[in-house]
């Protein structure tokens, strides 16, 4: 289930809850003063670049272009 953060808005108290959308929208229409805080989403980040991730074929690939087409910049390393 997901998380929410809730705030009380006279106290500012920020707090989370772990429940159903459904269940969320019965707590914020019963209690007063109580609104749901947006918060953003916790991303996945990358590690490394994203040619050292790359399959052979592609590297492969990137060394035919290389050779068949001097004096470019294509980094194949």
């Amino acid at each position: 289930m997901p998380v929410y953060t809730l705030r009380d808005e006279k106290t500012r108290d920020e707090w989370e809850v772990n429940m159903s959308y459904d269940e969320l929208q019965i707590v914020l229409d019963t209690m007063e003063n109580v609104s749901h805080v947006l918060q953003p989403s916790n991303f996945i980040t990358q590690h490394g670049s994203i040619h050292s991730r790359t399959d052979t074929d592609f590297r492969s690939h990137l060394k035919a272009i290389k050779k068949k087409y001097p004096g470019n910049t294509i980094d194949n390393s």
